[in-house]
């Protein structure tokens, strides 16, 4: 599990208020995390499909996007990412 660290991330804005748990279609795409006295919800990188309801759902503006070219062929297309730089797989 690797929580905040894909293509879509929760920021400081997160008040662990559910919308994006409830918009999500992966059910444990969105954890639930208590910080001291606090709770916010974090994105499980290895689980989000980068589908980006959360982002659509959040009222808060407590999700956000990388938008890195190489990091979304490697997450969104991993077969694609071992291929060199003639398009073949190495």
């Amino acid at each position: 599990m690797k929580l905040n660290e894909g293509l879509i991330y929760a920021n400081d804005n997160c008040i662990g208020c559910n919308h994006c748990i409830l918009g999500c279609p992966v059910l444990g795409a969105n954890i639930s995390v208590t910080e001291g006295e606090s709770n916010r919800i974090e994105v499980d990188g290895d689980a989000c499909i980068h589908c980006g309801k959360c982002l659509e759902v959040c009222p808060h503006n407590a999700r956000e996007c990388i938008h890195d070219f190489r990091m979304s062929v490697n997450n969104v297309f991993p077969a694609v990412a071992g291929q060199n730089e003639n398009g073949y797989v190495s």
